[in-house]
């Protein structure tokens, strides 16, 4: 049993939590249910970047890469990394 709660609050503390507070999932609202889908597409690849590319805190990550578009474009393969 203790095994089942500890696993559920992981994963809160994993995604949800870092999604609402970090990227502010639950303060928007959305008219149309593909912008709801798309942009939590966009969260979860954002998330799995930064985690990626070493970073552990995602306030920290989104802070060191907010404005350094091309080393964002070179994680995901659109521009080689390093140039621009």
């Amino acid at each position: 049993m203790l095994r089942l709660v500890s696993h559920r609050w992981a994963i809160k503390n994993q995604w949800h939590w870092p999604r609402d507070t970090q990227l502010g999932e639950d303060a928007h609202r959305y008219s149309q249910r593909n912008g709801v889908q798309v942009l939590a597409l966009l969260r979860t690849l954002a998330l799995n970047l930064l985690r990626c590319n070493g970073y552990r805190s995602i306030r920290a990550g989104l802070m060191a890469v907010a404005h350094d578009t091309c080393r964002m474009l070179g994680w995901v393969g659109a521009i080689p990394a390093g140039t621009g």
